[in-house]
């Protein structure tokens, strides 16, 4: 079985290449305008709380599945 956060990384990073090349090619600045959205985001505390508790549920179910 796979890790659930495994494949939400694959589905995550595969088009990052081709996002960085269409910046580069056009020469435009979205991916990095997306990142600071994400930062913005990310940076409220209990958003992070969140993120934190579904990590550590993922962490327990992997322990529990043997992965």
């Amino acid at each position: 079985m796979l890790n659930p956060f495994g494949v939400l990384l694959l589905l995550i990073l595969l088009p990052l290449p081709f996002w960085i090349v269409y910046d580069m090619f056009f020469r435009k600045r979205t991916l990095y305008d997306f990142w600071k959205k994400i930062e913005s985001v990310l940076s409220k505390k209990w958003i992070l709380v969140g993120l934190f508790i579904i990590f550590l549920s993922n962490w327990f179910w992997n322990i529990y599945k043997g992965l």
